[in-house]
C-alpha cells in the first residue's frame, strides 16, 4: 500500500503574527509622523536632523510593508511548501518542483547560523536548473553555501518541524537520510 503524501504548509499563526506586527509597527510610524509635536520632541531629544529621522521612519516603514506583503501571500498560498511523496519530493520554489528520487542525492539536517536547516544535495542538472540564490532570498529556499547542488530550506513559518519532513523522506527512503 502507497503511503500518502506528506505534505508541509505556511503556518498561518506565524504569517499573521508578521502581518500583525507589521501593521502596528507602519501605524506607529504614521501617527509619528502626522503629530508634529511628538514629532519635534523627538527630534529635540536625539540631536539628529529631522531629515534623518525621516529617512529612518521612511526605511521601517518599507521593511515592515515587505513584511505585511510577504505574511499575507504566505497566509493565502493554496499550494503546500513541501510535498514528501512516493515519487520524490516537491518544492514550492516559485513554481512546483518535483525532485524524483533518483535525481536527490542526500537529505539531511544542517544549520545556518543558529537555524537548523533542511539540506537536500540533488543532481548537479537539476540544481543548475533552479538559479537559486547563495546569500539572501526572500523564501526559506536557498543554495546551501559550501555545499555543492544543494538546497537549504530553513523551516521558520512552517507548519511542521523539519525533523517531520527528515522522518518523512527516512520512511519512503532512509538510504538518502545522512547524519
Amino acid at each position: 500500500m502507497a503511503q500518502a503524501p506528506f505534505e508541509v504548509r505556511y503556518s498561518k499563526p506565524f504569517y499573521l503574527s508578521m502581518l500583525v506586527v507589521g501593521l502596528v509597527c507602519c501605524v506607529m510610524a504614521v501617527k509619528l509622523m502626522l503629530d508634529p509635536v511628538q514629532f519635534d520632541a523627538m527630534v529635540r531629544g536625539t540631536r539628529q536632523s529631522p531629515t534623518l529621522i525621516w529617512v529612518v521612519i521612511g526605511g521601517i516603514c518599507a521593511v515592515m510593508a515587505t513584511y505585511i506583503f510577504r505574511a499575507i501571500t504566505r497566509m493565502t498560498a493554496k499550494l503546500p511548501v513541501i510535498v514528501v511523496r512516493p515519487e520524490g519530493i516537491v518544492l514550492t520554489i516559485g513554481q512546483p518542483r518535483m525532485f524524483r528520487w533518483a535525481e536527490i542525492e542526500t537529505v539531511a539536517l544542517g544549520r545556518k547560523f543558529i537555524r537548523r536547516r533542511l539540506e537536500i544535495r540533488v543532481s548537479p542538472e537539476c540544481f543548475a536548473e533552479l538559479r537559486l540564490p547563495s546569500f539572501v532570498s526572500d523564501d526559506n529556499f536557498m543554495a546551501a553555501k559550501g555545499k555543492p547542488f544543494t538546497i537549504g530550506i530553513t523551516g521558520q513559518g512552517f507548519d511542521r518541524p523539519l525533523t517531520d519532513i527528515v522522518e518523512a523522506v527516512r520512511a519512503r527512503r532512509a538510504n538518502l537520510i545522512k547524519r
